[in-house]
């Protein structure tokens, strides 16, 4: 074999190899480049949906913010007491102070039926009592206007005839009063 020969064959396996080589060479590069390029779109796709829940975090921190503003500006109207039984202690006292000298009232009954609104709960009051219109009137009106906020949500009324038919005309019913007061947080441990 010649010098020319020689260098054909070995510049052919050259080119050869370099065709199997890239041949080898480019699919597994195109493979890696697909790779990376998934492996950066996920990548860009967890920032984006964690920047979101970022805003949504600030958004809803702004939110608790302004809703205990809210709490802290509707205190002053709650009833004292941080669970039901102080409350409706504190509720009762409020219907006892309405009715002062205008109804005479029955022992208070405590009905179950509750809400809850967050750290805010509803205690109700049944009470009967007897009285004339002015009274029963006044009474409403001393609850719905007190400091804490207490409503009378049911009222049932009944006449009942004098006993000798020349007195005042004396009305008998229950009412069921409402209000709302804070619950206390309960710690850990």
């Amino acid at each position: 074999m010649n010098a020319e020969v020689r260098r054909a064959v070995v510049v052919g396996i050259g080119v050869i190899a370099a065709v199997l080589a890239l041949a080898d060479g480019i699919p597994a590069a195109v493979h890696r480049f697909v790779s990376l390029s998934t492996e950066l779109r996920l990548r860009q796709e967890l920032l984006t949906r964690v920047q979101m829940e970022i805003a949504n975090a600030a958004a809803m921190e702004d939110e608790a913010l302004a809703t205990r503003r809210r709490l802290l500006d509707l205190a002053p109207r709650l009833l004292s007491g941080t669970d039901a039984i102080d409350a409706g202690e504190s509720l009762a006292g409020i219907v006892n102070l309405a009715a002062n000298g205008r109804l005479k009232l029955d022992a208070p009954q405590f009905p179950k039926d509750s809400v809850q609104a967050g750290r805010v709960s509803q205690v109700k009051i049944l009470v009967g009592f007897e009285g004339d219109l002015s009274g029963v009137v006044g009474f409403i009106k001393a609850i719905e206007n007190g400091a804490p906020v207490a409503r009378v949500v049911a009222l049932h009324l009944r006449a009942t005839n004098p006993e000798d038919g020349k007195g005042p005309e004396v009305l008998r019913g229950q009412a069921i009063v409402e209000g709302w007061y804070l619950v206390a947080v309960k710690g850990n441990g």
